[in-house]
C-alpha cells in the first residue's frame, strides 16, 4: 500500500504519527487514522508566509527543512532557513533555539553529553577556507563554534556521527582531506579513517551486523555502495550506483538510501550556473532512486524522474527521509523533492 500526502513535507516520525509542514504551519498526520492535526503556525511575516505556501518559491529560496534530529520521545529539532527550531510534542510548542546559524547544515546530531545539537559548516566554500563544527545548547540556544579543518582541507562537513567515545566526521566535496575522520570527544584531535578523493566522499554511514556501509556522493566520478572494515581500515565495493547519494535511513536490519540527480562542475558564468540543467559526469541517470540493502541484497524500492526546472536554481532531484523513533518497520516514509509530479510530497509505503 502507498499513501501520498500532497503538500506535506515530513520532518520526523513518532510511532504512527508523522510531523511535517504544510504551507506555513506544522502538522501531525496519523497513518492508521488517516487524519491531520494542526499544531502551530510559524511566526513569519506576510512575505515569508506567501513563500512557504508556494512550492516553487520554497524551492527557489530554500524554505524547505533539511537537517532534522529527534532529541527525545518528546522533542525534535529541525533547521529552516538558517534557524534552528525545537518542537515540544506534549506542549505543542515551537521554540526558535537559534535565529542566526552560521551555516545551513546538511545533518544534525546530538552530542554525547546530550547537551548540544552539533553540525558542521555546510556551504559551497569553493576557496576551501577553514571549516568549523558548531554547537547549539539545547536549553538556552547559545551557539559556539570550533575550527576543526584548516585552509585547503575540505569544502564542508556532510555529517557528524557519534562513534564510541568520539565522532566520525564525513567531509566533502573536494580538498586534500575529503574522507572519513575519527575525532575525539572534544574535537581537539583526530585521525584519518579513510581518504581517497571522491571514493570516500560520503554523506551517510550505516551499520549492519558490525559492518559499516555508505554510498559515495560524487557528481564528478562513478558512485558505489561501499563496505568498510573499521578494524583494519579496508574497504570493498559492493555495487555500482547510478548517481550520488545524500540521504539514508534504517528500518530493522535494512538500510534505505536514495540517489540524487545533480549538475556537474560550476561554470565561470553565473547565469550558466543557475540555468544549466546538464547532469554531472558521475550522474548517469535523470532518475532519483531509493534502494534497500540488508547486507547482501540490493533492491530498488522506488524511482522518479527529475523535473524540468534547473537544478542549481530549484534544487536537486532527490528523495529524503524523516528522522524516526518507535516507527513500525513495516513503514517506509520519504519526501520527494524536484521530481516530476512528485515534489513537496510525503510518501508512506506499507508492508516493507
Amino acid at each position: 500500500m502507498k499513501i501520498i500526502l500532497k503538500d506535506f513535507y515530513s520532518i520526523c516520525v513518532f510511532g504512527d504519527n508523522i510531523y511535517g509542514i504544510i504551507g506555513d504551519e506544522l502538522y501531525s498526520y496519523n497513518i492508521k487514522e488517516n487524519s491531520y492535526v494542526k499544531l502551530v503556525r510559524f511566526d513569519f511575516n506576510f512575505v515569508v508566509r506567501f513563500i512557504m505556501k508556494t512550492h516553487v518559491l520554497k524551492r527557489l529560496l530554500r524554505y524547505i527543512p533539511r537537517a532534522v534530529i529527534i532529541i527525545s520521545v518528546d522533542e525534535f529539532c529541525f533547521v529552516l532557513k538558517n534557524k534552528l527550531y525545537k518542537f515540544l510534542l506534549r506542549e505543542k510548542k515551537l521554540v526558535c533555539l537559534c535565529s542566526d546559524l552560521p551555516t545551513n547544515p546538511l545533518n544534525l546530531t546530538i552530542s554525547h553529553c546530550e547537551k548540544y545539537v552539533i553540525f558542521g559548516d555546510y556551504d559551497a566554500n569553493e576557496s576551501l577556507e577553514p571549516v568549523n563544527v558548531n554547537f547549539v545548547n539545547l536549553e538556552n540556544g547559545h551557539l559556539h563554534s570550533s575550527e576543526i579543518f584548516e585552509n585547503g582541507d575540505v569544502n564542508h562537513i556532510h555529517n557528524i556521527l557519534p562513534y564510541k567515545n568520539g565522532y566520525i566526521v564525513l567531509t566533502g566535496d573536494t580538498g586534500n582531506k575529503t574522507g572519513l575522520y575519527l575525532f575525539d570527544y572534544s574535537f581537539s584531535s583526530y585521525e584519518c579513517l579513510f581518504s581517497n578523493g571522491q571514493l570516500f566522499r560520503s554523506c551517510w554511514l550505516k551499520e549492519i551486523d558490525d559492518n559499516f556501509y555508505f554510498s559515495t556522493d560524487s557528481q564528478y566520478e562513478d558512485n558505489f555502495l561501499i563496505k568498510l572494515d573499521m578494524s583494519d581500515r579496508s574497504f570493498s565495493k559492493i555495487a555500482n550506483i547510478e548517481n550520488s547519494s545524500i540521504y539514508s535511513c534504517s528500518r530493522g536490519n535494512k538500510i534505505y538510501f536514495s540517489t540524487t540527480v545533480e549538475p556537474g562542475y560550476n561554470h565561470n558564468n553565473f547565469f550558466l550556473n543557475i540555468l544549466d540543467d546538464r547532469i554531472g559526469n558521475g550522474i548517469t541517470s535523470r532518475y532519483a532512486r531509493i534502494y534497500s540493502f540488508d547486507g547482501d541484497l540490493l533492491t530498488l524500492v522506488d524511482k522518479k524522474k527529475k523535473d524540468f526546472l534547473p537544478m542549481r536554481l530549484f534544487q536537486f532531484g532527490t528523495f529524503s527521509f524523516p528522522d524516526h523513533v518507535d516507527c513500525d518497520d513495516q513503514y517506509l516514509i520519504y519526501n520527494c523533492l524536484a521530481l516530476s509530479h512528485f515534489s513537496g510530497v510525503t510518501v508512506v509505503l506499507n508492508d516493507m
